[in-house]
């Protein structure tokens, strides 16, 4: 798996992703009905990120 520039694509509307700010990568989820035309990313324990850059899928589980 690659990561995904913003620019280029982003996850459907609260999806569980990866994403980064460049420092440091988070799980968790954007939010694109927040406040009209703005996106938000919110980490798994519902913190904002600012800056974000890139994201990608979660992996898949491994098979146990």
């Amino acid at each position: 798996m690659e990561w995904i520039r913003i620019e280029d694509d982003l996850p459907e509307d609260l999806e569980n992703v990866l994403f980064t700010d460049g420092k440091d990568v988070y799980k968790g989820y954007i939010n694109k009905s927040v406040w009209g035309e703005w996106n938000y990313w919110f980490s798994i324990s519902d913190v904002g990120i600012e800056d974000v850059t890139h994201w990608m899928p979660l992996p898949t589980m491994p098979k146990v």
